[in-house]
């Protein structure tokens, strides 16, 4: 799917390019992260990936809390 990003009256909006449906930027954020939390729970536990998994975890995380930063 294509998407816009939409700005009106500082909400922010992903809107599907064939405009059947706005959906707010936080929705798509907070999506986002449950789904790399969900990724990460499937990987294989071992010393590396523990440490790639903490380091996907954080930065997937820290996306909502930049985003509130800059609003």
């Amino acid at each position: 799917m294509i998407y816009d990003v939409v700005v009106q009256s500082s909400n922010f909006f992903i809107k599907e390019k064939s405009g059947q449906y706005p959906i707010p930027l936080e929705r798509r954020i907070f999506d986002f992260v449950i789904q790399v939390i969900k990724y990460v729970k499937l990987i294989s536990k071992s010393n590396i990936n523990s440490i790639i998994i903490y380091q996907l975890t954080k930065s997937a995380t820290s996306i909502g809390a930049n985003f509130q930063d800059k609003r």
